[in-house]
């Protein structure tokens, strides 16, 4: 039995693929994206942030996947810490969120993110986005 004071068991990176960090408080949300991911990348699931900065550190992931929407700190404030850090900054964030307006697409920006897709979202986007962002980082 886990423990609140128990910190999680990370994955090692054993195999030459990219590993992608996804933290959603959606577990339906949780097992689409794993099944859309798992052929090409390794995947860590987290479904809220208390863990989220151990995970970074224990994994270090190529691409962070976050909701912006969830319990305790959003995915705004867990980019704008996760960019400050220089060990962190070039670890590519792609948001998904169900807001939709130009303001949200505005805070995205200035928190760090490099994209932005809306729930809910197309499969073929999604998996493009991944894989732009993963050659471009």
């Amino acid at each position: 039995m886990t423990t609140e004071t128990e910190t999680k068991e990370f994955p090692e990176r054993t195999r030459d693929r990219p590993w992608i960090l996804m933290l959603d408080d959606d577990d339906d949300l949780q097992l689409v994206l794993r099944k859309l991911l798992q052929k090409r990348y390794d995947t860590v699931s987290l479904p809220h942030g208390e863990e989220f900065f151990h995970a970074v550190s224990m994994v270090m992931p190529d691409l962070i996947i976050l909701d912006v929407e969830m319990p305790g700190p959003n995915g705004y404030t867990l980019c704008r810490r996760l960019k400050s850090i220089d060990r962190f900054k070039r670890i590519p964030v792609l948001f998904l969120t169900g807001k939709r307006s130009d303001e949200d697409f505005l805070d995205h920006l200035e928190t760090g993110g490099d994209a932005f897709l809306t729930k809910p979202f197309d499969q073929d986007e999604l998996v493009f986005t991944v894989e732009r962002l993963l050659e471009k980082y």
